[in-house]
């Protein structure tokens, strides 16, 4: 398992630029990873915690600003073995074609606590209305933040989402309760506390909390904790799955986890990141049926 340093992302003064090998910031980014990030002339920004910071790739040069470069290089999945993950999974059928179509797409390793409110407040919506929803969040409760002519919000501290009309105020329906009780649950260290426990304890304690089940919880183990074996399955892991490796028998979601980290092995979750990238954007009856 790779365990993910707390490094913060602090302001630089100067634009930088590194080298990078196998790695697509465009695929990961915009990948259904993270809901904080909007596209800027040649490049992104890039909303983490209290910070915006600005990337853009040319090639094998990736350049920034606003962030430190090892903070930078960690958040985007670039400490990775990237050569290892790829030569352990399995590359037939559609994962191979996607592993193709999408080379270089990385897990990112996101804050544990901005990862798990978003994926609460991503129940039976679009990526589209996630971003919106987490947007009026950022407003409510965040602070003004800013990068040159850019002006956003940062997202809220735990403990400083405590206002539970504010919440439903902002689109967040049934969801506006697992968010307050979260917020309140996880204060004093409770997330950091999962790095590092085996697998499945650390997913049953992710899921002792309110409104969280198996695929948030695969979620925030996957994308923020280091647990490269998370497996999550929403409904377009589901369907493709059902139809790529079950011929076409419906699966419970819990099966299909499973059967992935046997199939797939300890990098499961990248395999779960490209199917999810590729189906997702399919122009095949699979991304055309309704949910």
């Amino acid at each position: 398992m790779f365990v993910r340093r707390s490094t913060e992302l602090h302001e630089s003064p100067v634009v930088k630029e590194v080298r990078v090998e196998d790695f697509d910031l465009s695929s990961t980014l915009e990948s259904g990873q993270i809901f904080r990030y909007v596209r800027a002339p040649g490049g992104y920004l890039v909303h983490h915690r209290d910070r915006v910071f600005r990337v853009w790739q040319r090639g094998n040069a990736l350049g920034f600003e606003g962030a430190d470069e090892a903070a930078v290089l960690e958040y985007l999945g670039l400490r990775h073995n990237y050569g290892e993950i790829m030569r352990c999974l399995p590359r037939q059928g559609p994962l191979g074609e996607a592993v193709n179509l999408y080379w270089g797409l990385r897990i990112l390793c996101q804050d544990p606590w901005e990862c798990l409110i978003c994926f609460l407040c991503s129940s039976a919506k679009s990526i589209a209305q996630i971003k919106v929803v987490v947007e009026g969040l950022c407003r409510a409760f965040g602070k003004p933040v800013s990068l040159g002519r850019y002006q956003g919000f940062t997202f809220p501290r735990e403990g400083t989402i405590d206002d539970s009309e504010r919440l439903r105020s902002i689109g967040l329906g049934f969801r506006a309760r697992y968010v307050y009780e979260v917020n309140r649950m996880v204060a004093g260290g409770y997330l950091s506390g999962l790095a590092g426990r085996p697998y499945q304890e650390a997913r049953a304690l992710l899921m002792d909390l309110p409104g969280v089940g198996e695929k948030v919880a695969d979620c925030v183990l996957l994308f923020s904790l280091g647990y490269l074996e998370a497996f999550p399955v929403d409904r377009w892991i589901k369907r493709g799955m059902q139809e790529a490796y079950f011929h076409g028998r419906k699966v419970s979601a819990g099966k299909i986890s499973e059967f992935a980290r046997r199939h797939f092995g300890q990098f499961a979750g990248y395999a779960q990141q490209y199917l999810f990238h590729y189906w997702r954007n399919s122009s095949t009856r699979l991304s055309t049926q309704n949910p």
